[in-house]
C-alpha cells in the first residue's frame, strides 16, 4: 500500500533494516526498509514495516558508523541536506530534483539524498 511521504515525520527510534544503492540503470535508487516504533505517536503506523525508495538519485552524501551493539535504529529525518551536500550536487543536477532529505540513525550514520521522487509503501 502506497503511503505519504510525510509518514517518515513519524520513523524516529525505528528499528532500520538496511539501506541500499542500485545501479541496474542510469537512474540511481536508494531504498531502505525500517519498521516504526510500537508507540511511534501514529497509532495507524505503530509496528508498520515500511520501504521507502528514492529514485532518480542525484547525490548521496553518507557517513556509516559501525559496530553497533544492538539493532540500528533511525533518530529521524530531515526534510533538507547540508550546504556541504548541497556543494556537492554536479552542475545542472539539483534543477531537475523535486526532494531531498536526510535520514539520522542514533549511532551517527546519515544518509542526505537529492533525488526526482520519494515513494514509501507498507510492506
Amino acid at each position: 500500500m502506497q503511503l505519504a511521504p510525510t509518514v517518515l515525520d513519524y520513523l524516529h527510534d525505528a528499528d532500520l533494516h538496511g539501506v541500499r544503492i542500485d545501479f541496474v540503470d542510469d537512474e540511481r535508487t536508494l531504498t531502505f526498509e525500517a519498521t516504526f516504533h510500537p508507540d511511534c505517536g501514529n497509532p495507524d503506523l505503530n509496528g508498520k514495516r515500511i520501504e521507502g525508495a528514492a529514485t532518480g538519485v542525484r547525490l548521496v552524501l553518507c557517513k556509516v558508523i559501525g559496530n553497533v551493539a544492538n539493532q540500528e535504529e533511525v533518530n529521524g529525518i530531515d526534510w533538507r541536506v547540508s550546504d556541504e551536500a548541497r556543494e556537492q550536487l554536479p552542475t545542472g543536477a539539483g534543477e531537475a530534483h523535486a526532494t531531498e532529505f536526510t535520514l539520522f540513525t542514533h549511532s551517527g550514520s546519515s544518509w542526505e539524498v537529492v533525488c526526482s521522487s520519494l515513494r514509501v509503501r507498507s510492506q
